[in-house]
Order: C-alpha cells, then sequence, then structure tokens
C-alpha cells in the first residue's frame, strides 16, 4: 500500500487518494496570480504544525524577507515555526547567480542540513534557465528526486508554466505529481481553476477543480457548477 501523506490544502486530499504519495515530487505550475507559492507553502506549514520539519528553498524570484512578508496576512502562518527553525527559509540565488554548477550541492547540503520531511523550491524555473540545456536540468532533477526519496521527503516545486505549455518542459515529465493552476474567464467574472494532471500510484480527480484564495489559504471547492 502507497504511504500518504495529508496536503494541508482543504479539499485536496480528497481527490487525490487520501493525501500525496509519500515519498514523492509534485509540480505546481501556473500563470501569475494563481496562487502556486501560496498553495506549497500552506502545505508547508501545515506539515510543520503536525510535527514535520520543513525546508523552503527560494531560487532568486523574491527575498527570503519577502516571502515571509506576505505569508503573514495568511492564518496559517506562524511566526513561532519559523522562530524555532520547524522551518527553515534558505535563499540560494546568490549560488545560481555566481556558480550554478554548485546548485546541486548547495541544495544537498541544505537538507542533510536540515533533515526536513517537506521541502519546497520556488521557482525552479530559475535553476531550469542556469542549467546547460534541458539534459543537465533533468539530470539535475532526477538526482534531487532521488536523493530526496532517501530522506523520505514531499517535495513541492513551484514553476512559471501555463497549462498549455506543460508539455514543452521536462520537468513535467520528471515528478511524480503535477498540479496545474490557471484562472478562467467567464464573461466579466474570473476563476481560479486546478487540474490534476498526474499523481504516480493514485486514483485521482480528472475533473477542473475550482479553488479560492483567502486569508486560510487555498481551498479546493470542487467542480464548476
Amino acid at each position: 500500500m502507497i504511504k500518504r501523506i495529508e496536503s494541508g490544502i482543504p479539499g485536496l486530499d480528497e481527490v487525490i487518494g487520501g493525501g500525496f504519495p509519500h515519498p514523492s515530487t509534485v509540480l505546481v505550475s501556473g500563470e501569475p496570480g494563481t496562487g502556486k507559492t501560496t498553495l506549497a507553502v500552506q502545505s508547508l506549514f501545515y506539515g510543520a504544525a503536525h510535527g514535520d520539519k520543513g525546508l523552503y528553498i527560494t531560487t532568486i524570484a523574491e527575498p527570503v524577507e519577502s516571502v515571509q512578508n506576505f505569508l503573514k496576512d495568511f492564518s496559517f502562518y506562524r511566526k513561532e515555526l519559523v522562530d524555532k527553525r520547524q522551518i527553515v527559509f534558505e535563499d540560494v540565488g546568490e549560488v545560481i547567480r555566481r556558480t550554478p554548477e554548485e546548485v546541486p550541492n548547495a541544495i544537498r547540503k541544505l537538507v542533510e542540513k536540515t533533515k526536513p520531511r517537506r521541502i519546497v523550491i520556488d521557482p525552479i524555473s530559475t535553476i531550469r534557465d542556469s542549467r546547460a540545456g534541458p539534459i543537465g536540468f533533468r539530470e539535475f532533477l532526477y538526482d534531487f528526486i532521488q536523493m530526496t526519496k532517501d530522506y523520505q521527503t514531499l517535495n513541492m516545486i513551484v514553476c512559471e508554466i501555463i497549462r498549455e505549455d506543460i508539455a514543452k518542459y521536462p520537468e513535467s515529465y520528471v515528478v511524480d505529481g503535477l498540479l496545474s493552476l490557471t484562472l478562467t474567464s467567464e464573461g466579466i467574472h474570473r476563476y481560479r481553476d486546478l487540474f490534476i494532471a498526474k499523481m504516480r500510484g493514485t486514483s485521482h480527480s480528472l475533473d477542473t477543480l475550482r479553488y479560492e484564495i483567502s486569508t486560510n489559504g487555498v481551498k479546493i471547492l470542487g467542480p464548476p457548477i
């Protein structure tokens, strides 16, 4: 039987067989404004609140301080979990700028030092752009996934890919699960929709699922009525 780990996202576990397979690597992709970082970090804080140590790795997109500042508006953010390093925030942006070939080693050292049960990399796109071609990036992802399977972690990697372009990027094929977030227009109204493109070893929903983002974070509402 596949081991599961709760996502911490209300309404999501019910449509992915009871939680994310564990260990596994899940890609969270989407356009700006879809809540990719919110979903990934909400899951990280949920785990930390239930005893799972978390590691958040940012890769140039935003400084650690900026990420924490925007998270403070959400009810799931608990400063004491950060203060006591139940969740550790790290920035590998300088390594990517100066010595991109050292990124795999830098991430490995952070994982070995922190010993997390949940990891977020946000965004993976920056690392992809720094690698020598798609083969080099695919090798990085493969090595990262194999390493973290040894540590028995749930990895959520954030990626700036719109749904129509998912098949063009190697990370979509290497990961175990893929959550595609998008903005949908219906007349003058705009909605947020989630599609579970894959979840290995899991019988999952193939419906387009509407979700909302509030001060409580991301909540899956179900198929549009």
